[in-house]
């Protein structure tokens, strides 16, 4: 009996609550954490949760720390958080530092002395302000912070890659790369100067390509990141919508800096990465902006 008049008085309550209107200014529509009276004065959608389609929550780009005070390295000019009202994209980047060993000199009495045989593997900086720029020619404000220094190791495993994510991948709601020596044999077999699995990708910068185009191998893996994998992560969701942009999650068949190029020439596969293009398919459908 105690039992049905506590479910009974929860019926009422519930009742009463639905029918009591909520005043205009709390009411929130597309419940993205932003009143509507807020999101029209801000110029934001409120019937819808994520305006600017970049996969973040409108509320979100105003409140979490992360977005509001990126402390990125490397951003737009004159742009120091997210934009509710314009696609962002935010990277955390961590690498491996130098390579050592340890040597014995006759000279010195064969004493131990440790040598630096490779040095870290840092980010190019022209090259990530040049990526920046280019998202930024095209609608995107792209952020990426420089983070941690990861102890060097020589091949990167699957499971050490795993591994790894868990251990640095500070920002969750970042796509998160790595900047590594030399892929080990089981990754080596999807790629050897990079790979990209859901929201996290690392580069491969112990091998010259990449070192020569560390900023276009670096947006390469990105782009797997924002399209190949849309069917697993809510980043990338919005793409499903479209998907004869980004065909079938394998390669993009196209012309641009994501795909392989198998129909171009030698000059016109040096020109595409070399310019960063963003004027393909591909891209266009990361932006949102779909081709009749």
């Amino acid at each position: 009996m105690r039992n049905t008049q506590i479910m009974t008085v929860g019926w009422l309550l519930a009742l009463i609550l639905a029918l009591v209107p909520v005043p205009a200014s709390a009411a929130d529509a597309d419940r993205d954490g932003l009143t509507d009276e807020r999101e029209r004065a801000l110029g934001t959608d409120p019937n819808k949760a994520d305006t600017d389609g970049d996969g973040y929550l409108d509320g979100e780009e105003l409140s979490n720390p992360l977005f509001t005070s990126p402390n990125a390295t490397f951003r737009p000019s004159g742009v120091t958080k997210a934009d509710p009202r314009v696609p962002d994209i935010f990277i955390e980047v961590d690498r491996m530092g130098k390579r050592t060993k340890t040597v014995r000199y006759w000279f010195f009495g064969w004493r131990e002395s440790t040598i630096t045989v490779e040095g870290a593997h840092d980010l190019d900086a022209g090259d990530m302000r040049e990526m920046v720029a280019r998202f930024k020619e095209n609608g995107w404000n792209c952020f990426i912070v420089v983070d941690d220094v990861i102890p060097h190791e020589d091949k990167l495993t699957d499971s050490r890659w795993r591994a790894l994510k868990t251990r640095w991948h500070d920002r969750a709601p970042y796509y998160w790369g790595l900047v590594a020596h030399e892929a080990g044999d089981d990754l080596a077999r999807t790629g050897t100067l990079g790979i990209a699995r859901d929201d996290h990708f690392a580069i491969f910068d112990g091998k010259v390509a990449v070192k020569l185009f560390q900023g276009q191998d670096l947006m390469h893996e990105l782009g797997h990141c924002l399209i190949d994998s849309a069917h697993s992560n809510p980043k990338a969701a919005h793409l499903l919508d479209h998907p004869e942009e980004w065909n079938d999650g394998v390669h993009c068949p196209y012309n641009c800096v994501l795909n392989y190029a198998k129909n171009l020439g030698l000059t016109e596969l040096l020109s595409q990465w070399w310019e960063f293009d963003f004027d393909h398919r591909c891209w266009k459908a990361v932006r949102g902006r779909w081709l009749d």
